[in-house]
């Protein structure tokens, strides 16, 4: 039987700014986002913004900043569901079996 190799974002064992990062880099709409690599959230946040209030990659980022400890970010499921394209609902929906 072969072992699937488990994704940096589901090893509870790293950093989460390492987790988060390899999340980020899954969502199709973050292809251009700088920040996810080398993770910075400030920079993330700034691109983020530019994005614009509502859309995919604001969403996406949102799930990130949310994960990595920004009390001050709140990430909206079912708003994200509404404009995310298919693959990052996917990535998504594999994100919320894994993540422990």
């Amino acid at each position: 039987m072969q072992q699937r190799l488990i994704r940096d974002y589901e090893n509870p064992e790293l950093p989460i700014s390492r987790r988060v990062s390899s999340l980020g880099r899954r969502f199709v709409c973050l292809d251009k986002a700088p920040g996810l690599d080398p993770w910075n959230p400030e920079e993330l946040t700034l691109w983020a913004e530019r994005q614009g209030e509502g859309t995919a990659s604001w969403h996406a980022c949102r799930l990130l900043l949310s994960l990595h400890g920004d009390k001050w970010c709140r990430f909206d499921v079912i708003s994200a569901l509404g404009v995310l394209p298919e693959q990052d609902r996917k990535t998504l929906a594999n994100w919320v079996l894994s993540w422990k």
